[in-house]
């Protein structure tokens, strides 16, 4: 009866022992698994936030190179990275014999004048226009840039015959004369140069300038095509 007894007791002892080992186990994949649960919280944060840097990053980046290429006033390519461009798309004559490209050289008329009169607010105003307007006018294939301070250029590609380039420009002019500022007058004076083969970004800006020159020399507010 007393070896009944001890074994007995013996049993109990030992399952009792093997419950509390497996509780504890079992405890402890809890504890592991509230572990590994919150590590791939932590990662997930982490991941998050390494994409909303590398997302922020990346629209520095943009920001930084759009600055650099575009006029902060008007909006338009700068005068350096317009001249890249075209000088690239002259490359293009060479290639593409039955299309035609001309510059448009444009200057807004007495530009000092508003400036010193109605001051600069105003006179940035007037830039903000033209360029919003130049833009409207800008397709795929063209390239609008403000070059100096009053000085605005209209590269025009595919172009099916060298007219079309004057015909643009008298819609521009038209365009400008029905901006509406502080009831002001704005109107600009545009050359032309039709680009031949050969053609530089200089000789094709000394032509524009040229015609631009007989535009001013004949009372502004028109165009001129060499």
């Amino acid at each position: 009866m007393g070896i009944y007894i001890f074994f007995t007791a013996s049993f109990f002892l030992l399952a009792y022992y093997f419950f509390r080992k497996e509780r504890m186990n079992h405890c402890d994949s809890i504890n592991q698994c509230k572990k590994l649960s919150s590590l791939n919280q932590q990662l997930a944060e982490q991941n998050q936030s390494l994409r909303e840097q590398n997302q922020q990053l990346i629209t520095e980046t943009h920001n930084m190179r759009f600055l650099a290429q575009h006029d902060s006033l008007s909006g338009l390519y700068n005068r350096g990275s317009a001249q890249a461009i075209i000088e690239e798309r002259l490359l293009l004559l060479q290639e593409v014999s039955n299309q035609k490209y001309a510059l448009l050289l444009i200057d807004l008329d007495h530009f000092k004048s508003i400036n010193d009169t109605l001051g600069h607010n105003i006179g940035d105003c007037a830039i903000r226009e033209l360029g919003r307007v130049l833009k409207n006018f800008t397709r795929s294939s063209d390239i609008s840039a403000r070059i100096g301070g009053d000085e605005f250029c209209l590269w025009l590609g595919n172009l099916p015959s060298a007219s079309t380039a004057s015909s643009i420009a008298e819609r521009l002019v038209n365009a400008v004369q029905e901006i509406q500022l502080h009831n002001l007058h704005l109107t600009i004076s545009v050359g032309i140069a039709i680009a031949e083969e050969g053609d530089t970004y200089e000789t094709l800006v000394e032509r524009a300038d040229q015609a631009l020159y007989h535009v001013k020399s004949n009372g502004r507010n028109s165009f001129h095509a060499l």
